[in-house]
């Protein structure tokens, strides 16, 4: 029972045998979020107004005169309205800014003030200004991506990450404390800190529970959360009981800390939950994976149509990626292998090749270097020089742009898979061939060939269930860092 008289602070562990510091943040948990929101602030006002320059400058004015007048005013107007539709959208949530959802927050926000301007009546707004914005809007949502992707420290797999990171305190039992440290490891969210967990056991405490330091008793975790300002996070488990919850939520009242309860559900993104009452009893809702319908047509059409279109303008660097390959070692230019597609349809995958000709027949099986039903060898002697340098950059995957085009592949969904791989899929496995398979995706901008198994399939998995035009968008926008930097790509 948690006890609704604690209101002293502390910053340390008590335990049978002694106290163990934890590292107390200069500010209060209330000014550390107004520090942190006004960071953001500046940092957003300040791509908004440098894609709005850009816009400005991109787009034909007929009257020279007002260059002046355009260069001053509509960076100030682009950047509020920015600045108010990411507010509206939730980008400045303290609970959401290191959230998974980063990409559909900013999303969102571009394509209200896009819908917004198209449909705008505003008197004097001409074609010419009308464009400068919807590029200053397009430019600012990009900006606005990478700016905080690159200001907020990626979560390790020691679980800590930079400072400016939401900090948060899980409370609970040691399992469901295990568990819920766990869940926001694997989702390796950018920007999010767990810094310790609070414990409802007598006697004395481990000093660590899942990597993190044991700083409070149960009794204790509001103050904890206090010193340390940090979000209290219940693990599911405690949340069987209300009266508990209750009482804690009562005693982080004007702390300025938040409060948030798990659910015992994992890799569900937070556009398929919501909050509703049944009974006069809160519950979680969690809304069915969008497998089919017209958003499903609407991705099909828009990426066949891009596929094409980057297949003509890309023609130049498959022709010298197609000499390149027929230069560094004979024998035909393409490598066609049969994959399996949606509903486990066979389809023949086309790739530029990079093994000398006729070396994929060779049995090399034993040289495996990763579990599961995938095989990958870092350093495979049947690739050719120019196949390797192919692979890094993953340029001989650019044929599958025909794939896309006739409709056997996505530009986006989860990787394509042998036949003897799917022989070997478990029940759960299966479940990622419910879609297209895909020329990138969550397992390729997460690290590639470097993922283990287990990894790629919840990856794929959770790509399958979480699915949007926006989470699309992101992991299109990502790809091109991943493709550059070259890393798990052999």
């Amino acid at each position: 029972m948690l006890n609704p008289e604690a209101n002293h602070a502390t910053s340390g562990r008590r335990t049978g045998t002694g106290t163990v510091s934890v590292e107390t943040p200069p500010r209060g948990a209330r000014a550390s979020v107004r520090s942190r929101t006004a960071r953001l602030l500046v940092l957003d006002a300040l791509v908004a107004v440098l894609a709005a320059e850009i816009g400005v400058l991109a787009g034909r004015h007929p009257q020279p005169v007002s260059d002046l007048l355009l260069l001053v005013a509509v960076p100030g107007g682009v950047a509020g309205a920015w600045l108010l539709a990411l507010g509206l959208t939730g980008g400045y949530d303290p609970l959401g800014l290191g959230g998974e959802d980063l990409t559909r927050r900013v999303g969102g926000a571009a394509v209200g003030l896009l819908a917004l301007l198209g449909v705008s009546a505003i008197p004097g707004l001409g074609e010419s200004l009308r464009s400068s914005l919807a590029i200053a809007v397009s430019l600012a949502a990009l900006l606005t991506l990478a700016a905080r992707r690159a200001s907020g420290a990626r979560l390790g797999d020691d679980g800590r990450c930079g400072g400016g990171a939401l900090r948060v305190l899980v409370v609970g039992a040691r399992p469901d404390v295990e568990a819920a440290v766990t869940a926001v490891r694997k989702g390796r969210t950018a920007g999010v800190e767990v810094v310790g967990a609070c414990l409802p056991e007598t006697g004395p405490w481990p000093d660590t529970c899942a990597g993190v330091p044991v700083i409070a008793h149960l009794h204790d975790a509001a103050a904890a959360a206090q010193a340390v300002g940090a979000t209290l996070l219940v693990a599911a488990g405690l949340a069987g009981a209300p009266a508990d919850l209750r009482r804690l939520a009562w005693q982080l009242e004007g702390t300025g800390c938040r409060f948030a309860v798990a659910i015992p559900a994992t890799d569900v993104a937070d556009h398929r939950l919501a909050v509703r009452s049944i009974g006069g009893a809160p519950v979680v809702t969690i809304r069915e994976p969008v497998l089919s319908g017209a958003v499903r047509v609407l991705k099909d059409v828009v990426e066949r149509t891009a596929a094409l279109l980057l297949a003509v303008v890309l023609s130049p660097l498959l022709l010298a990626c197609a000499v390149a390959v027929r230069l560094g070692g004979g024998g035909s230019v393409l490598f066609r292998q049969v994959r399996m597609g949606r509903g486990a349809r066979p389809f023949t995958i086309l790739k530029f090749r990079t093994m000398h000709d006729g070396a994929d027949q060779a049995d090399v099986l034993h040289l495996n270097e990763v579990g599961g039903p995938l095989f990958k060898i870092r350093e495979d002697p049947r690739v050719t020089g120019v196949g390797r340098w192919l692979r890094r950059y993953s340029l001989d995957e650019l044929p599958q742009l025909w794939n896309v085009v006739n409709g056997t592949m996505s530009l986006v969904g989860p990787r394509p898979p042998l036949p003897r791989e799917v022989a070997c899929y478990t029940p759960d496995a299966r479940r990622r061939l419910l879609v297209k398979p895909g020329m990138t995706g969550l397992w390729q901008v997460s690290g590639r060939a470097d993922l283990p198994w287990e990894e790629t399939l919840r990856l794929d998995l959770y790509y399958v269930d979480n699915w949007s035009l926006i989470l699309d968008a992101g992991i299109v926008a990502r790809t091109f860092s991943a493709v550059a930097l070259g890393r798990g790509a052999y």
